[in-house]
């Protein structure tokens, strides 16, 4: 299961200047997941935002 431990809240918001913290919490993510786990990072308008999904269903947002 993903570790969630080394991140500060849940459902973070990078600002687009934050762009880099974005990919360092997704590469963390990839890291510690399951096989059954998958993550994307995407632009929602206001910033960027990791997605965890699981067996492909959406599952929440880091």
């Amino acid at each position: 299961m993903l570790d969630l431990s080394q991140i500060e809240q849940s459902s973070t918001r990078f600002r687009y200047e934050s762009k880099a913290k974005a990919e360092a919490l997704l590469a963390m993510a990839i890291e510690t997941a399951l096989e059954s786990e998958s993550f994307d990072l995407f632009d929602d308008g206001y910033g960027f935002r990791v997605r965890m999904f699981e067996d492909g269903e959406f599952c929440c947002c880091l």
